[in-house]
This record gives C-alpha cells, structure tokens and sequence, in this order.
C-alpha cells in the first residue's frame, strides 16, 4: 500500500522491484496475487514487452526472501488489478 494512500512506513509493506516493473506496478499494470504469490502483467504490457512474459505467472518463494511480506497489503493493489484487467492466467 503506497505511503501516499496511508501505506504504513513498515518493511512488510514493501518490496524491491526492477525500475520498469516497479513503475509497471505503481501503474496497475503488474500485481501480486496474494491468494498464490504470483506475479501477473497486465496484457497490454506482455504485448509490448514480450522479455515481461518470462516473469507472467512466476512465484515469488516467500522462504527464499530475507523480509516477510504481509500480504494484506497487497490485496487492495491485486483488486484493483482484477477490476482493470480481469482474471488473470499464467
């Protein structure tokens, strides 16, 4: 949840991402699913950058990261995704 929107200042609520897919993310255009940890794109972006494809559909292995994330603060970000872009498949 952004700090913006009342995103608390936490390490729960962040993740390091690539620039590009950071700004995909702030955009609505990449989202987390926090049901399965998985990483979707929307598919206007798939269509333009086909190397996103690789990452569509990949799960993030909460056991490898060194900072636990609370996946209640990805659920609004995932809402959202689904309102825009619809059901996402791998």
């Amino acid at each position: 949840m952004p700090r913006h929107e009342e995103g608390i200042p936490d390490v729960t609520n962040g993740l390091l991402l690539r620039r590009d897919i950071h700004t995909l993310f702030d955009h609505n255009h990449c989202a987390i699913d926090p049901h399965n940890m998985k990483v979707y794109f929307s598919p206007q972006v798939c269509s333009m950058d086909e190397d996103l494809l690789e990452w569509h559909g990949s799960t993030i292995i909460a056991t490898r990261m060194q900072t636990h994330i609370n996946i209640e603060y990805l659920r609004p970000r995932w809402s959202k995704f689904i309102e825009i872009h619809g059901k996402m498949m791998a």
